[in-house]
């Protein structure tokens, strides 16, 4: 077996079996914790889908949720962007048949900053990513650290400026 957690619609299906079947809510969550593993699924989601297979209603898939869906992926604008970097972000919108303000708000989750003409990922974003890459691999002493030359020596000049205002 893998070690890939199943799918929520697998385990909606798994559920839906174990109801026709005739087990029980709380049977149902054993078995499926005792399969799965304890964080697969909360027994309160199986009382809630048996209440929904008791009514007759036996489909797994997700329902439609309330709100605004998605108008465009974010590899459709990193593809135009990868085309031409200097659009501006009305032109991106309307190239993806979106606001403004819909492309605004993507690009800064991605990390985009526009500088110099052109969109660019922004140094913090790049940074922070170097900084996880950095912690993943373990290298964390300080020498090594970009940053940790200008802040580790503020505690020496403090102690050698006490020792001046001492004597």
């Amino acid at each position: 077996m893998s070690d890939d957690p199943p799918s929520k619609h697998h385990l909606r299906e798994v559920m839906c079996f174990l109801y026709r079947a005739g087990k029980k809510a709380a049977a149902a969550h054993r078995m499926i914790v005792d399969t799965y593993g304890e964080d697969s699924l909360s027994e309160r989601t199986v009382r809630k889908w048996y209440v929904r297979f008791r009514s007759g209603n036996f489909r797994t898939d997700d329902l439609q949720r309330p709100g605004v869906e998605k108008k465009f992926e974010d590899e459709t604008l990193m593809e135009l962007l990868e085309h031409d970097a200097c659009q501006t972000q009305q032109q991106l919108a309307n190239a993806l048949s979106v606001t403004q303000q819909a492309v605004s708000l993507r690009l800064e989750k991605l990390g985009f900053i526009y500088q110099q003409g052109k969109w660019v990922r922004s140094d913090h974003t790049t940074r922070k990513r170097k900084l996880s890459a950095r912690n993943s691999t373990g290298s964390d002493s300080p020498s090594q650290h970009p940053i940790a030359d200008e802040h580790d020596t503020a505690p020496r000049k403090m102690k050698h400026r006490r020792k001046e205002y001492d004597d």
